[in-house]
């Protein structure tokens, strides 16, 4: 799969970065699948996009958020969301327990090929993998913030990220 046929990607957390990211890559024309592990996290996290299309709007980027938000699923079944996606946002919290059960969860659905990438901002890559059965894909994207209006990633591997 090639980047630039990439047309749907996925959030697996949507707090402020993740729910900053989604607005971002709805922004340009991507479908967002965002994926929640409960319908409490879906109404904590709808403010966090708005908020992004907000700023949006008080800037003269977009008139108003309708096209964002046609772009932008919220869903609690990670087979819905990470299904056929070859390019994951992992937005969780700092804790390397909770990362590998979240990486477990993806791959179960993902294609071997797609991209995982964590906005950690502590944990190295190598300890996000440890216990991947695909640690070759998995990068950190971490976003200057905010991430809806910052265009800057920071993009590391770990030992067994692919170079490609």
């Amino acid at each position: 799969m090639k980047i630039e046929d990439i047309k749907t990607i996925a959030m697996y957390g949507a707090g402020t970065i993740g729910g900053g990211f989604a607005a971002y890559f709805s922004l340009k024309g991507l479908n967002v699948n965002v994926f929640v592990r409960s319908e409490g996290s879906i109404e904590r996290s709808k403010p966090k996009v708005q908020e992004a299309i907000d700023t949006y709007i008080k800037y003269g980027i977009i008139e108003n958020g309708d096209d964002i938000w046609s772009r932008i699923k919220f869903t609690t079944d990670p087979a819905e969301a990470f299904t056929g996606v070859y390019f994951v946002q992992e937005n969780g919290p700092e804790n390397t327990e909770e990362k590998h059960k979240m990486v477990a969860v993806m791959e179960q659905y993902l294609p071997e090929d797609a991209i995982i990438a964590s906005s950690s901002s502590g944990t190295p890559v190598t300890l996000i993998a440890a216990e991947a059965k695909h640690p070759e894909r998995i990068i950190v994207g971490h976003p200057f913030n905010p991430a809806y209006l910052l265009p800057l990633i920071e993009i590391c591997g770990g030992e067994k990220t692919s170079k490609a």
